[in-house]
């Protein structure tokens, strides 16, 4: 004799266990995609401003190469060689990390390249070597955005400021050793001034 057993219908979730998982996803999605979201803009900054500081690295060896090197040479000499979209002299840019952007940082006031990526590239026309030792420089700053991202002092999208030496050596202000000196500025080491996008690795 064969035993009839009963088929049980699957047991779904309640309304209460759905809703309280949903609540669960919520609360870690919360925490998780601001995150997730600033890694991903950091790394696209940072991205932005290696390729910036190549792009100088490589055109001061080509003008070295040229035999024009000198004390005189300005951050402006370099851009001869330099593919870019377009000069701005209108756009105002974020300052370092720790600075409010101001009047001050503007294109306006200094001089810009806008580059394929993005980014663009500030510098004092007025600046130059200043001589020939290891320690003189010309400065310039990576905006990696191009524009001013939040107006606060220590938001998203800071400019990297970068000292070229009159040897070749290329470093932010955070690691200037010794202190550089151009025709117009003295640079010592400021690690609060670098942005937090960025880093050599």
């Amino acid at each position: 004799m064969h035993r009839k057993t009963a088929k049980r219908s699957p047991r779904g979730f309640s309304l209460t266990e759905v809703l309280i998982s949903l609540l669960i996803i919520a609360q870690i999605a919360t925490f998780t995609i601001p995150k997730v979201l600033t890694s991903q803009q950091n790394r696209q900054f940072e991205a932005s401003g290696k390729e910036a500081i190549a792009t100088v690295s490589a055109v001061f060896q080509q003008h070295l190469i040229n035999g024009k090197l000198s004390s005189a040479t300005t951050f402006g000499d370099l851009t001869q060689y330099m593919n870019y979209i377009a000069l701005d002299t209108t756009t105002p840019l974020d300052d370092w990390q720790g600075a409010t952007p101001n009047a001050g940082t503007s294109c306006a006031n200094y001089r810009c390249l806008r580059l394929h990526n993005g980014s663009k590239i500030l510098w004092d026309p007025a600046e130059s070597f200043g001589g020939t030792a290891t320690t003189n420089v010309i400065s310039f700053s990576v905006d990696p955005d191009g524009k001013i991202t939040d107006g606060t002092a220590n938001g998203p999208g800071h400019s990297l400021y970068i000292m070229l030496y009159y040897n070749g050596r290329i470093t932010d202000i955070g690691n200037v050793a010794p202190t550089g000196t151009s025709s117009k500025y003295t640079w010592s080491k400021n690690t609060a001034a670098v942005p937090s996008w960025f880093t050599w690795n």
